[in-house]
């Protein structure tokens, strides 16, 4: 029942080719180690040429497309053992032949990121911030795959993103824990994320402003046990033709216990109010959340039973499940299977498989999920994603990557569906200790009931990394 950033829209039918090496910037290893007191400071440049014959994957495509993207980071890093700073500006400079764009050249993706953490004997201060400002047009080509950990719900207009126009995050968090070796601790954690559109062509983008705050309050009764109040507030604004705000308070009382070295339960329940105004009328969803968490380690892993119940505009959702996680020889494998409860009673199966294996010719990598979304206003959704990844070292300096995707994503109120599909082929080679060459070629497929969608990516990426300490 922790607070978290809700919206009402859905990661729709997002297909990412699971292998790091495919179509992403790879960048050799500096091959050296931080140092604990002094500042090390580092330095990106790519370029990279790509062709795409059907960028905004349209069922009938305007043309082929030519981008070529020079792409600059720097950043700076300090750690003395006690905090840790970190700073850094990207930039891209890029030329391209657009079908559906009128100009052939732009400045994209001013990236200013800062993040600070210092610890001290009783207390932990952190704080993150980000600016970043992209060309709407260029986003899934420029950056797969997408997601950034920085900014919550960065996917979740991915398939309105097409067309043009600019998309603006401003970000920030902080967190203060005190108390951290005391009887009595505190923590307060605060997020705001300002998302902004200039000049887009797609009508379902749309301003919107979250806000949150989440309080604890710990008290150790015993060295095996915590009790614990939490308190968290979230206020949501969604600047559409008709604006929407939203605000969420919970309240929660729990325990984290230690029943023995291998067993833990973490447990909370309490009260959460939800208020919605749209055009003036509001709606309010009172409900009774809870959460728990029992975890038994094993000597190949973990077991894990859990259940959530969470409050919204619509009504409670709940999620039972039970996973497991395999310690495996050079590998590791996680499973989960459950159901989920809607508001109004309706169920589905939910779970997933993540499997990862080094092998003596490569890296293998396996992926299964499945999800639902319940929503009065856009219908419940489910989405089934699924995911093949393998790398191949031929030597020491080169190696070959090749990818598989699809998911499914269908609403099970109207019927609709829209089904993705990627393969992806690359090959990486370290020309030296510095410089990265990355050739690849990956194929998009988008399917919407209506007629298909494809397009076929070239790409060729130069990259050279600097580093240097004082």
């Amino acid at each position: 029942m922790k607070l978290t950033l809700k919206g009402r829209n859905s990661v729709a039918g997002i297909a990412i080719i699971a292998s790091g090496a495919l179509g992403a910037m790879v960048v050799p290893a500096a091959g050296q180690e931080f140092p604990r007191s002094g500042v090390l400071l580092t330095f990106d440049i790519s370029q990279r040429l790509e062709t795409d014959s059907n960028l905004d994957l349209d069922e009938t495509s305007p043309g082929s497309s030519t981008i070529a993207t020079t792409r600059f980071n720097f950043g700076v890093q300090t750690d003395n053992g006690i905090s840790r700073l970190d700073f850094g500006l990207g930039l891209a400079i890029r030329g391209f032949d657009v079908p559906t764009r009128t100009d052939s050249a732009d400045f994209d993706n001013p990236d200013v990121r800062f993040a600070y953490t210092r610890e001290g004997a009783n207390a932990v201060f952190e704080t993150r911030a980000r600016y970043i400002r992209s060309d709407i047009t260029f986003i899934r080509p420029l950056d797969d795959p997408l997601g950034d950990p920085d900014i919550p719900d960065l996917l979740a207009d991915l398939d309105d993103l097409r067309g043009g126009g600019w998309r603006e995050d401003r970000f920030f968090s902080t967190r203060l824990e005190l108390g951290t070796s005391s009887l009595i601790g505190f923590t307060i954690d605060a997020t705001y994320l300002d998302r902004r559109y200039e000049d887009v062509t797609s009508p379902d983008l749309f301003d919107n402003l979250r806000r949150s705050i989440d309080t604890e309050t710990r008290f150790s009764v015993s060295p095996a046990t915590d009790v614990f109040l939490r308190l968290g507030h979230e206020r949501l604004n969604e600047f559409e033709a008709i604006p929407r705000k939203e605000q969420t308070t919970d309240l929660a009382l729990g325990v984290r216990h230690e029943f023995s070295d291998v067993l833990r339960l973490e447990a909370e329940v309490g009260p959460s109010w939800v208020r919605e105004e749209i055009a003036g009328v509001v709606a309010r969803e009172n409900g009774i959340d809870g959460s728990f968490l029992l975890t038994h380690d094993l000597p190949t892993g973990d077991v894990g039973l859990s259940f959530v119940s969470d409050t919204d505009e619509d009504g409670t959702n709940s999620r039972l499940s039970v996973s497991r996680r395999f310690e495996l020889p050079d590998g590791e494998f996680l499973g989960s299977i459950g159901v989920a409860r809607g508001p109004h009673g309706e169920t589905e199966a939910i779970g997933s498989v993540d499997y990862r294996q080094v092998l003596s010719v490569g890296t293998i990598g396996v992926s299964l999920d499945r999800d639902i979304t319940f929503s009065d206003t856009d219908g419940d959704e489910t989405l089934t994603e699924a995911a093949l990844s393998y790398v191949f070292p031929i030597n020491e300096v080169s190696s070959f990557g090749l990818g598989l995707s699809t998911s499914r994503l269908k609403n099970l109120d109207t019927g609709a569906r829209e089904e993705r599909s990627n393969i992806g082929l690359t090959y990486s080679y370290l020309l030296d200790d510095s410089w990265g060459l990355n050739v690849g070629y990956r194929h998009r497929l988008r399917d919407v009931g209506m007629g298909e969608a494809k397009s076929d990516v070239f790409f060729v990426t130069f990259s050279r990394h600097f580093d240097g300490t004082f």
